[in-house]
């Protein structure tokens, strides 16, 4: 319970030395999901709206899948939910999980591995 961070990702530092950041802007328990893409010189290149508020007590991740693909991860009240972003800030796909908590570890060569468990309903 509470906000975690299994791999400590709420940042992406990217080769260029551009930084990706997750984070919420709302607080508990109605939490939203933002992403923020900085240059180098950390001036705002983009700026995106993931998920709208709900309740939870999970604040947003980010790790990078590839070169030029972020994956963001969040858990919320009743689901797990994982989106691939481009470098531009337009939206590849995007994963529901519903009745899950998870987690995705990134590999150093690409890719990564994603970690669901199946939570027990409260109904």
């Amino acid at each position: 319970r509470g906000s975690i961070f299994p791999r400590g990702t709420p940042t992406v530092v990217m080769e260029d030395g551009s930084v990706v950041v997750a984070y919420s802007r709302s607080s508990f328990p109605m939490r939203d999901a933002w992403l923020l893409c900085m240059d180098s010189s950390l001036k705002k290149i983009w700026e995106k709206q993931v998920a709208k508020p709900q309740a939870t007590a999970f604040t947003p991740s980010v790790s990078r899948f590839s070169a030029s693909t972020l994956v963001v991860t969040w858990n919320g009240m009743k689901n797990f939910r994982l989106w691939k972003y481009d470098m531009d800030g337009k939206k590849q796909s995007e994963e529901n999980h519903h009745d899950a908590r998870g987690f995705y570890v990134p590999k150093p060569s690409g890719g990564g591995q994603l970690f669901l468990q199946k939570m027990k309903s409260l109904r």
